[in-house]
C-alpha cells in the first residue's frame, strides 16, 4: 500500500499535463507575471474563452461592417472551434491577446493562416516585422502602428491543424520580446500532428486536488492499518505471556482457581511457552516440564 501511495502521489504531476492536453485552453500560454490580469467572461469587447465561427465573426465583423463574412470563411475551411485569452497589465494597461483556431484538417488551418497573413501584411499600418520572431517555424510577424490606437506587435504561426495568434499592445512600452516569448511557449505546447481537442476546459483544475486527496486518504488508511497491526501484535504478545501464574510458596504447585496442580508435571494452560514448547514462564523464571 505504501508503494501505491507513493506511485499515486508521484503520478499527480504526470497526470495533470496529460489531462490538460485534452482542451484548447491548455495550449495557450499563461500570463507573463502576477501583474497581468486576465479578463473574465462576459466582456463583449474581448474574446475570452471558447468561441465558434459565429461568435468570432460577430466580434470581428462589427468593425468591418460585413456581418457573417468571417463565419462563412471559417466554416468553408472546416473550422471546429477556438479559444481565446486576453490579459491586461495592472498600471500600464498594456494588453496581451492569445487565440488558437482549430480546423478539421491541416489544409483548412493553412488556408486560414494564409488569409490572416496576407490581410495583416497588406494593412497600411504595417511597419515591418519582429526580427526575433524568425525562431518560430511557420510564423509571420508584424508591427502595426495606427493613429489613435496602441502600437501592436503581432505574431501568428501554423502548426498542424492549429493556427495561433499572439499580439501585444502598448501606448508606451516595447512589447515585441513579450509577444515572441509567449508565442514560443505556445509553439512548444502545440501537438506536432493533427488533433481535435475540446474547446471547453476539462477537469485539469480539479484533478490535482482530488488525486492528492485520494493519496492522503490512502496514507491515512495505511497509518490506521499499521496502528491496528501494532495493537494486535501487542495484544498477542500479552496473550502469549498470559496471566500471572499463582504459585505455592515453594513454587512446586500452581493454582487454577479451584485446586492446586503439580508444577513439575502440568503446565498452566494460559502460561507463556517457549517456541519449542519445552519451557513455560511462571512469571519469574522459565521452567521445564518434568523438572
Amino acid at each position: 500500500m505504501l508503494v501505491m501511495v507513493a506511485a499515486l502521489t508521484a503520478g499527480v504531476g504526470a497526470a495533470v499535463p496529460a489531462q490538460a492536453a485534452t482542451d484548447l485552453s491548455s495550449l495557450l500560454a499563461d500570463g507573463p507575471g502576477f501583474d497581468w490580469r486576465e479578463f473574465g467572461g462576459g466582456n463583449q469587447d474581448v474574446i475570452e474563452g471558447p468561441f465558434t465561427a459565429k461568435s468570432y465573426s460577430d466580434f470581428i465583423d462589427k468593425t468591418t461592417g460585413t456581418p457573417g463574412t468571417t463565419a462563412s470563411v471559417l466554416q468553408s475551411y472546416g473550422f471546429n472551434g477556438g479559444y481565446g485569452k486576453e490579459w491586461q497589465q495592472l498600471g500600464s494597461h498594456d494588453l496581451l491577446v492569445e487565440r488558437v483556431f482549430q480546423f478539421d484538417s491541416d489544409s483548412g488551418a493553412t488556408s486560414w493562416y494564409d488569409d490572416i497573413k496576407s490581410g495583416t501584411e497588406s494593412q497600411a499600418s504595417n511597419r515591418g516585422t519582429i526580427p526575433a520572431a524568425s525562431v518560430i517555424p511557420n510564423a509571420f510577424s508584424a508591427v502595426l502602428e495606427d493613429p489613435g490606437f496602441p502600437k501592436q506587435w503581432r505574431l501568428d504561426f501554423l502548426k498542424s491543424n492549429l493556427v495561433f495568434v499572439v499580439h501585444t499592445d502598448s501606448n508606451s512600452n516595447d512589447l515585441a520580446a513579450l509577444a515572441v516569448s509567449q508565442a514560443q511557449k505556445e509553439y512548444h505546447n502545440a501537438p506536432t500532428s493533427t488533433v481535435h481537442l475540446s474547446t471547453t476546459p476539462q477537469t485539469a483544475g480539479w484533478v490535482k486536488p482530488v488525486m492528492y486527496g485520494v493519496a492522503a486518504a490512502l496514507l491515512i488508511l495505511l497509518v490506521g492499518v499499521v496502528t491496528v497491526a501494532l495493537l494486535v501484535s501487542r495484544r498477542r504478545t500479552t496473550a502469549m505471556g498470559g496471566a500471572p501464574v499463582q504459585l505455592s510458596p515453594d513454587g512446586a504447585f500452581w493454582w487454577d482457581g479451584v485446586r492446586w496442580h503439580d508444577a513439575r508435571t502440568e503446565i498452566p494452560p494460559h502460561a507463556q511457552r517457549s517456541p519449542d514448547g519445552v519451557y513455560w514462564w511462571d512469571g519469574r523464571s522459565w521452567r521445564r516440564t518434568g523438572s
